[in-house]
């Protein structure tokens, strides 16, 4: 009664079971009484929370089919894992060192603008959709800032890599309109939203490390917070909405202070 797809899932998990307990296959299985629920968990307990919940769901089919042909004297119960919600996490920071090592990744095409793409992200804290919406328009190198950016007020100060790349990418793009969207697609369209994270994606695949643009945010956070600089600033330069202000700053004040611990 389950699908093609459930049945290639579930063939998966039991293929896991082999590899993890050293079998060849069905037909030299050692005898199932060797195979306690307590080995089966502490196996499990290595994988991640929403792995483990699929595994135990197919093993549990499993189990249940070999207690039907009695080939053992009772099905193994595995419970399902329980996410712990009140568990405390802690932020990884993209280092210094580490954005440089990214910044010195290259593309067949498009390695400039992926490049200003990274650097504005990582230097001034843009979400992913204000990236997207940003305009030639917002970008003023002559005072270092972005200005209007998503159609809010505030300016954000742009990191001497950003201006480097904003430059460069500028110069290969000399007959833009002040009006033209800021990042283009092959198409000369505006960039899209799935695409930015795609590129900040493969920047971290290429260094090693599981990169994403709101990590970025956070990390530019980080660094700016390790500057000296006042938390209620931050709040504002990371655009967060006035409602949600005092939420905000007693949330990121904490998980601030972990990563100084």
């Amino acid at each position: 009664n389950y699908s093609d797809a459930t049945i290639k899932a579930y063939r998966k998990d039991v293929q896991w079971l082999f590899n993890e307990f050293s079998m060849q296959d069905f037909y030299n299985f050692p005898p199932f009484q060797e195979i306690s629920e307590e080995r089966v968990q502490k196996h499990l307990s290595l994988l991640s929370y929403s792995v483990q919940r699929r595994r135990v769901a197919g093993l549990s089919a499993f189990f249940s089919y070999l207690e039907e042909e009695e080939q053992v004297p009772c099905s193994i119960s595995l419970p399902y894992p329980k996410k712990d919600n009140n568990a405390e996490h802690i932020p990884f920071v993209i280092s210094k060192k580490k954005y440089q090592e990214m910044r010195k990744v290259t593309f067949l095409h498009n390695t400039s603008r992926n490049l200003a793409l990274l650097d504005i992200i990582y230097g001034s804290g843009l979400t992913t959709s204000s990236t997207h919406s940003l305009d030639w328009i917002n970008v003023n190198l002559e005072e270092k800032t972005l200005k209007g950016v998503a159609g809010y007020s505030r300016e954000t100060p742009l990191s001497k890599e950003s201006q480097e790349s904003l430059r460069k990418y500028s110069g290969e793009n000399p007959g833009r309109n002040s009006n033209e969207p800021c990042f283009l697609n092959k198409y000369r369209k505006r960039i899209s939203d799935r695409s930015i994270k795609k590129i900040i994606n493969i920047f971290g695949k290429r260094t090693g490390v599981k990169a994403n643009p709101s990590l970025l945010r956070w990390s530019f956070f980080t660094n700016m917070m390790n500057e000296g600089r006042d938390l209620d600033e931050m709040i504002c330069l990371m655009g967060y909405e006035a409602r949600y202000r005092n939420e905000y700053i007693s949330r990121m004040r904490k998980a601030y202070q972990r990563i100084k611990e």
